[in-house]
C-alpha cells in the first residue's frame, strides 16, 4: 500500500467503492452531505463512508449543533413544528414567549393587581373612606392594564401544543379574547379618573358616572386569568416538594379569598334591606360600627359557614335565611374540596420523607449502638444524603411523556442538555 501527500494509509486491496479517482471531482456534490471539512478529502480521491453521509434529516441533533456554530439559529428562535418561520427582524425582539421570565414576571405583577381589583371593588359595600395608598394602587393599575393591552399582541401562545409566534395571529387571537374586555374597562377607569365625580358632576353626570362604576365590575372577569398565570407559574417549579407546598398555600388562599367574597355578600344583603324590614345589621347593633368591624363580623361569620363553629350573628328576614342556606351548601362542598386537596397534599408530602427518614434513622441507631464517634458519625450521614440526592435524579428511560414529544422538541431537548458540556 501507499501514502497519499496526506499521511492517509491507502490499502492495495481496498476496493472502488471506498476510493474513488480524481474524476470523480466532476460529479454534483451529493445532497445529503454535510458542509464541507476544512480538509476536503474528495480532493483526494476519497469518499466518505455511508454511516459519515447520513442525511440531515436522520441527524437533527447534529444540524441544530451546526446552526449554533454558524450562528445562524438561536434555541428561543427555533422554526415551530407547524412548519412556519418564527418572527423576522425587528419582530424578535419584542414578541416573547408565553413562559418567558419576563413575561411571567409581568403576568405576575398582573395577578397581584387582580387581586387588589377583587379585594377593593368587593369591599366598597362597606363605604370605607378613600385613602392615598388607594388612589396610588388605582393609577398604577390603570398604568399597567393600558400597557397591557399593547403587549398582549406581542406574547405568544400555545395552539394544538404548539407556540404560535405570529404576530398576525397572535393579534387576532387577542382581538377575539380580551380586548373587548379590557378596553371596556381600561377606558371607564380613564374617564372616572379624569372626572372630579365628588365635587363637579351633578345631574346627569352623576349618573353617568354611577353607570360606569357598574361597568368597572367588569374588572372581576379578569379573574379567568388567573387560571393562566397559576399555570405558567406551576410549570416553573421542578421539585416535587415545592409543587406540593405550592398547591397547600394556593389552597389556602383559595379558601381565603372565598371567605372575603362571602362576607362582603353578606354584609351588603343585610345593609340592603329596606328600611321597615329587621335585618341582622340592625338587630345586633352593627348599623354604626365601624366599617373595619363590620368587616371583620362578617369574615368571621363566613368562616363559620365553613367549619362547625357559631356565633351570634343570625339571619332575620327570609333572603338573609335564603342566603344563609346557600352559604352552607357552597361551604359544604367547597370547604371538603379545601380540606381533601390540603389533606391530600400533607399525605404525599409525609410519604416523600418518610422512607428517608426511617432509612437515617436506622443509620443513626445502627451507629449508635456500635459507638462510632461522633465526627465520623456526622460525615457518614452527609455522605449519605449527598448519594440519596444523586440516586433521586431521573432517567431519561422512566419519563414516560417524553415519548409523545415530537422529534423536533426532542433533538432541541438534547441540544439543551448537551450543548453546555460542548460549548468552549
Amino acid at each position: 500500500g501507499g501514502t497519499s501527500s496526506y499521511g492517509v494509509q491507502q490499502s492495495p486491496g481496498c476496493e472502488a467503492d471506498d476510493v474513488k479517482s480524481i474524476t470523480a471531482l466532476d460529479a454534483p456534490p451529493s445532497a445529503n452531505a454535510f458542509p464541507s471539512h476544512p480538509m476536503d478529502f474528495s480532493a483526494m480521491g476519497f469518499q466518505l463512508r455511508g454511516v459519515w453521509r447520513r442525511s440531515r434529516q436522520e441527524s437533527k441533533v447534529s444540524v441544530l449543533l451546526e446552526k449554533a456554530a454558524s450562528g445562524s439559529w438561536h434555541l428561543d428562535s427555533a422554526e415551530e413544528d407547524d412548519g412556519r418561520p418564527p418572527p423576522q427582524g425587528l419582530l424578535k425582539h419584542f414578541i416573547s414567549y408565553p413562559s418567558s421570565p419576563r413575561r411571567l414576571v409581568w403576568d405576575f405583577v398582573g395577578a397581584m393587581l387582580i387581586v387588589c381589583d377583587l379585594v377593593a371593588v368587593t369591599l366598597e359595600v362597606f363605604k370605607p373612606p378613600k385613602s392615598s395608598f388607594e388612589d396610588v394602587m388605582q393609577s398604577l393599575a390603570l398604568i399597567y392594564w393600558t400597557i397591557n393591552i399593547f403587549a398582549s399582541c406581542f406574547v405568544g401562545y400555545v395552539r394544538g401544543g404548539v407556540t404560535v409566534m405570529s404576530l398576525k395571529d397572535i393579534t387576532c387571537k387577542y382581538l377575539r379574547t380580551w380586548f373587548l374586555i379590557d378596553v371596556i374597562v381600561v377606558g371607564t377607569d380613564w374617564i372616572l379618573a379624569m372626572s372630579d365625580s365628588d365635587k363637579k358632576a351633578k345631574g346627569t353626570s352623576i349618573k353617568l358616572l354611577r353607570t360606569l362604576r357598574l361597568i368597572r365590575m367588569l374588572r372581576i372577569a379578569r379573574l379567568l386569568r388567573l387560571r393562566k398565570i397559576v399555570r405558567n407559574v406551576n410549570n416553573l417549579i421542578d421539585t416535587e416538594y415545592v409543587g406540593i407546598l405550592a398547591n397547600i398555600t394556593k389552597m389556602l388562599l383559595l379558601l381565603i379569598m372565598a371567605n372575603h367574597a362571602m362576607a362582603c355578600l353578606w354584609f351588603y344583603v343585610g345593609d340592603s334591606a329596606p328600611e321597615d324590614s329587621r335585618s341582622w345589621i340592625t338587630a345586633h347593633g352593627y348599623a354604626d360600627a365601624h366599617w373595619v368591624y363590620q368587616y371583620t363580623t362578617s369574615f368571621h361569620w363566613s368562616i363559620t359557614q365553613f367549619t362547625p363553629a357559631s356565633m351570634e350573628v343570625q339571619a332575620q328576614n327570609t333572603i338573609e335565611r335564603t342566603c344563609a342556606i346557600a352559604f352552607v351548601l357552597f361551604g359544604l362542598v367547597g370547604f371538603s374540596y379545601v380540606v381533601g386537596s390540603i389533606t391530600g397534599s400533607l399525605a404525599q408530602l409525609r410519604a416523600m420523607t418518610e422512607c428517608r427518614s426511617r432509612q437515617f434513622w436506622q443509620l443513626r441507631k445502627y451507629m449508635s449502638a456500635h459507638k462510632v464517634p461522633i465526627a465520623l458519625s456526622v460525615r457518614i450521614q452527609k455522605y449519605a444524603e449527598h448519594a440519596v440526592e444523586r440516586q433521586s435524579e431521573t432517567p431519561t428511560s422512566s419519563i414516560e411523556l417524553l415519548d409523545l414529544v415530537s422529534e423536533h422538541l426532542r433533538a432541541e431537548l438534547e441540544f439543551a442538555i448537551c450543548m453546555p458540556y460542548i460549548s468552549v
